[in-house]
């Protein structure tokens, strides 16, 4: 039936149609071959009456654009994922479930679809006011993953099945409730930048020597008073950040970070710095002005290291 492309009329009166066919047959007859034509690009099911996506339109991997606007629909089948032609989706007015009706406010109906894309290297979700992972994201995505933004939502932990993500190579956790950094992270064998500022984390285990990977730690703005000795066995480790925090100290064997180009300790409660730093023979930038005070100016630690930054 898709094929009859030039019909231009269809009466069906007296067939026993079964869901979700009697229903669009009573919004437009000419649905019933429009959701068969596997040559379509675009699609208009809006209005139609649809509590879920009609399982012939899931076949039409040519679409580049589908209206199912004004339905019913709370679920979004699998399916839709691998339809990954689609430039335009419109699934507004629909009683979406979480967290596919967030993640549309959030970032357009396209990126809902995308969250079941089993093929996604990237996914965006910040900004949508999660308190716990979307188990979604791991039941979805095993090893294509890369890349995971969470910024801008209400997370205080993460879920051991972060560990199904086994290729993730960045993971972006900034401004989130968490208060110590989630075990689970220090399991993720690939991850090579963490960013998780503006936090409340008070704590880094000394497991996080076990990111042998990581290229990147950013932590401003949290609540750290020391780091552990675990932070200096990271030796791929580049930049190292961690502003406006309440340190007070830095480990004594922070030189034996080979790889360190950046170190970023301003705003924290330093009084002086580890002798080992002149052996980074790699660190070209060295942050490390004092807590601002407010009857004078801004306190800068004097240090002069033996190569220039």
């Amino acid at each position: 039936m898709g094929a009859l492309t030039a019909l231009r009329d269809l009466s069906a009166e007296g067939c026993p149609l079964t869901p979700p066919l009697d229903g669009l047959y009573r919004h437009d007859p000419l649905l019933l071959a429009a959701i068969h034509d596997l040559s379509a690009t675009a699609l208009d099911l809006s209005e139609a009456g649809l509590d879920a996506v009609p399982p012939q339109v899931l076949r039409l991997t040519g679409l580049t654009s589908l209206n199912l606007s004004k339905n019913q629909i709370k679920e979004l089948p699998p399916q839709l994922g691998a339809m990954t032609r689609l430039t335009s989706l419109i699934l507004r007015g629909n009683p979406l479930r979480q967290p596919f009706g967030r993640l549309a406010d959030a970032h357009g109906d396209l990126a809902a679809a995308r969250l079941l894309d089993p093929y996604s290297e990237r996914i965006d979700m910040s900004e949508c006011g999660f308190d716990r992972l979307p188990a979604e994201v791991t039941m979805l995505m095993r090893g294509s993953l890369r890349e995971l933004v969470l910024t801008n939502n209400k997370l205080n932990d993460l879920p051991q099945e972060l560990l199904h993500l086994r290729g993730l190579t960045m993971l972006v956790l900034d401004h989130n409730f968490l208060r110590c950094l989630p075990s689970v992270v220090c399991k993720l064998p690939c991850l090579a930048v963490l960013t998780a500022s503006n936090n409340s984390i008070s704590y880094l285990p000394d497991a996080v020597a076990a990111c042998s990977a990581l290229r990147a730690l950013v932590l401003h703005s949290n609540c750290l008073m020391q780091l552990p000795e675990g932070v200096t066995r990271l030796t791929e480790l580049r930049a190292l950040a961690l502003s406006s925090n309440r340190l007070w100290q830095l480990p004594t064997a922070l030189g034996a970070m080979v790889s360190l180009r950046l170190l970023d300790v301003s705003h924290n409660m330093l009084t002086k710095l580890p002798s080992s730093l002149g052996d980074l023979e790699q660190l070209r930038s060295l942050k490390a002005r004092g807590p601002a005070h407010p009857a004078g100016p801004t306190k800068t630690l004097l240090w002069k290291p033996a190569w220039q930054i």
